[in-house]
């Protein structure tokens, strides 16, 4: 299976599957977003999250004012995309929501 799995807090467990090329937005807006978390330091949009299956691997694109960050607590650069491998882990937030790119 290709999709994220919720590791902490409230959604914990939540796993969403996801096809190749198709697009998952987490964010606060319930009009624009898939994956509606709400919390003051989520975005309206926060991140887009993208399964590509020729490069077996993710396409993760920040548009948050508080930033998504790697597994090595470095932020993102905010409006670009970056390549992560399957089985990364990305946080919303500097100390918030971790996601297991499955």
């Amino acid at each position: 299976m290709r999709g994220i799995k919720i590791l902490n807090g409230k959604y914990k467990g939540a796993e969403i599957k996801l096809q190749s090329k198709q697009e998952l937005v987490i964010g606060r807006d319930v009009h624009l977003c898939q994956f509606v978390i709400e919390s003051s330091w989520i975005s309206r949009v926060h991140v887009r999250i993208q399964y590509d299956d020729k490069e077996d691997a993710y396409l993760i694109k920040d548009e948050s004012k508080h930033g998504t960050y790697d597994s090595d607590n470095q932020r993102l650069p905010n409006g670009e995309t970056v390549l992560f491998e399957r089985n990364s882990i990305i946080n919303i937030g500097q100390d918030g929501i971790q996601i297991l790119l499955m």
